[in-house]
């Protein structure tokens, strides 16, 4: 295996797919999900208007998924577990889910650099925007660490059940973020400001349709 590590982001039918199936397999071995016959991970949020889905891939193989989902009609994934905190939020400005993390089980040992890489194409997906948004993550009270550090993520709200384990629910403005990965010490930031940073990477493939559709974005 060459370990080389391509992004795509998509809001494409069979890439929503292949992201829908990644997800999948990753929450049933979790016990997030119970089995189902379509082998795919479907909710209604996965419609929202502007929604785009990031699938990271090893010699050409799926290895990775994340998904980016504006507020709209059906609210944001987490809005049950932190209804209070979402309130909040959406008084701030406008929101978007980043969430569904999973890294396929036979590329485990490549799992930081393939979440960094799909975490970065996430940053970079919320810079298109020409309003400051808030990005919004759900994760294990033991990462929160690592989020607030490398991504100046801040905590909302106290720990919650979600999908029957405890999380955190954790948010900031794109500004707050790129700006931290600006300025920010340390390899780990260092090296997720050089991903989010870089003009036209090769590993990058964006196969949106038009090339920015969050509302309110416009093309890089």
């Amino acid at each position: 295996m060459s370990e080389v590590i391509t992004v795509t982001i998509s809001d494409r039918l069979a890439d929503i797919d292949q992201v829908m199936q990644v997800v999948y397999e990753g929450f049933v071995e979790s016990g997030y999900i119970a089995p189902n016959p379509s082998g795919r991970r479907m909710i209604p949020h996965y419609l929202t208007p502007g929604a785009a889905f990031i699938l990271a891939s090893v010699d050409g193989q799926p290895a990775g998924a994340l998904t980016c989902i504006p507020d709209g009609p059906w609210g944001s994934p987490s809005d049950g577990a932190f209804p209070t905190e979402f309130v909040d939020l959406r008084r701030r400005g406008r929101i978007v889910e980043i969430g569904s993390l999973t890294v396929e089980r036979d590329f485990r040992s490549l799992t930081r650099s393939i979440a960094m890489s799909m975490m970065a194409v996430s940053v970079r997906y919320l810079n298109e925007a020409d309003e400051d948004l808030w990005p919004v993550i759900t994760v294990a009270p033991e990462q929160e660490r690592f989020y607030s550090s490398v991504f100046s993520l801040e905590r909302r709200g106290d720990v919650a059940a979600l999908y029957g384990e405890p999380a955190v629910l954790m948010s900031a403005q794109t500004s707050q973020v790129v700006d931290g990965l600006r300025v920010g010490p340390g390899p780990t930031r260092r090296a997720m400001r050089e991903l989010v940073l870089e003009s036209d990477p090769e590993w990058l493939t964006d196969l949106r349709y038009p090339v920015a559709t969050i509302p309110g974005a416009v093309a890089a």
